[in-house]
Order: structure tokens, then sequence, then C-alpha cells
């Protein structure tokens, strides 16, 4: 829950100072995050010139290096579960954003989607937040097992563009943000929340990559109309996030679930976008 806090408290902050372009970092010290990034084990070929070399072009690269790649890729079979397939990205974009899929099992009863590609590219998070190592990301959302893929893929253009948002925007993405208008129509859903993913086993949810840059992994949960307009209105996302847990309770996408809010809850929607 700190991590989690963290955000929303930097968030009413953001909203409390409008003018401001960048929160100042807190004078009081924070403690460190009580678990520890995992580390994967790779053997790199390069000679130690090489690898200064590689690091240095680290910030600039739209695509992760081969050993990178790797080292997500097996962190995601170790922390989600076996990947049955990826979905390449043909997009003519300057970012590329694929989509693994876990299918589910007996301990892990959904389907899980999470990009591979936008912890390529570094956010532009306040110097507070990029102290806590918050400005690279990847994102995931949890699918029933059921799911009909052929008939409902807005959950791939739900990853997609949530991903690639903070970029276009020059914006960041983190816990407790929550996005609008990123499903598309049909969904039954208006925009998404963003929490910490869901591993298996206790892993963690910030990877160490080779070199040091470490990834944070995100779920994001669809918000119906009224979920969105009360967290804008109210500027609370722990508040939205207690509702939640105590009516909804499910990580996994529930396309015909009731919303976690009352309509006496929310007032009329404003041109706040968080």
């Amino acid at each position: 829950m700190g991590f989690f806090q963290d955000f929303v408290e930097f968030y009413k902050k953001k909203y409390a100072e409008l003018s401001k372009q960048a929160q100042k970092p807190e004078t009081d010290s924070k403690p460190e995050e009580k678990h520890e990034p995992q580390v994967m084990e790779t053997v790199s070929p390069l000679s130690e010139p090489e690898i200064a070399e590689w690091a240095e072009q680290l910030e600039t690269r739209t695509t992760y290096t081969p050993i990178e790649r790797d080292a997500i890729e097996r962190y995601i079979e170790e922390a989600f579960g076996h990947v049955a397939r990826t979905y390449y990205d043909a997009d003519d974009t300057d970012m590329r954003v694929d989509i693994a899929v876990t299918e589910p099992t007996d301990e892990r009863r959904y389907y899980t989607l999470l990009t591979i590609g936008m912890g390529a590219h570094r956010m532009q998070v306040p110097k507070a937040l990029e102290e806590r190592n918050a400005a690279f990301a990847e994102l995931s959302v949890c699918l029933p097992p059921d799911w009909d893929f052929a008939r409902d893929s807005w959950p791939f253009h739900l990853l997609k563009t949530t991903a690639r948002f903070p970029f276009q925007n020059h914006d960041m993405l983190g816990v407790g943000n929550a996005y609008h208008g990123a499903v598309t129509k049909g969904s039954g859903f208006a925009g998404a929340f963003v929490i910490p993913a869901a591993t298996q086993n206790q892993v963690s949810t910030r990877l160490m990559l080779p070199g040091g840059k470490i990834v944070n992994y995100y779920l994001l949960l669809p918000l119906l109309e009224d979920e969105w307009k009360y967290i804008i209105e109210r500027r609370d996302a722990a508040s939205f996030w207690e509702h939640y847990t105590e009516r909804i309770g499910s990580i996994v996408v529930d396309p015909g679930r009731e919303s976690c809010v009352d309509d006496t809850e929310t007032e009329e929607e404003d041109e706040w976008s968080i």
C-alpha cells in the first residue's frame, strides 16, 4: 500500500497546484521499498567497453535490446505464467508494443495480457518519483477463462493505447492513475484505473533489467463512466479503490459488472483528466 499511497499523494498535490508543471521532492525522506527488485540472471557476450556504450544508448532506443527482451520474457514466465502466444505489433508507429498472453491454470483461473515494449521508453516523471524508479513501466490486464478473443479484442486496444499515452502527451503513468477514453466503443467501459500487477508466488512487480533499469509492472482495471466521474470529481483515487475492493474485489475483467460507486456519489462531469 505504501507505493500506492505515494502516487495518490502526488496527484492530490498535482490537482491542488495546477499552475505548477512538476512537483518538488518532499523534504522528509521516505523509507525504501520493502521488496527487492527481481533481478534476472543473464550472460552477456559483450565486453565491458561495449556494455558501457550500450548502456549510454538505453534512454534513446525505441525497443528493448535482445538481452533485455530475453530477461523480460523469462520474468513474465516466472511472474505470470507460461506465455502461450505473443501478438507482435504491426502498427506503423515509433513505439512498438507487443502483447504476450498467459493462459488460465488451476492456480490462476484467468488470462493475463501483458505489454512488451512500453518500458523501453522513459516516462516524464517528477524527480521525487524518478528517485523511486518509477520512470519505466509495462501494463497488464486479466480476462476470464471463457473470454472470446475473436469477438472482444478491445483489451488489446486498451493496453496499446494506454501504453502510448504517456509518451504522446508528455505525461506519466503509475499506481492510482485513471485514464478516460482508452477503451474502444462497445466494451461498456470508459477508461482504466492503474494498480500494481498481479504476480504469482509473490514475485516482485518490479524487474531490474541488465544495465540496472527497473521496469514496473502495472494492472489496468477497466472503469465504468460513473466510476471515472467519481475519481475525477473527488480527486480521490484512494477512496475509489476502497469502494472497488469492498464491492467488486476482483482483478478479472467482468463486462457485466455493476458500478462500485453510487449515482449519488458523483456529480456532473467536468473537463478534468488524469
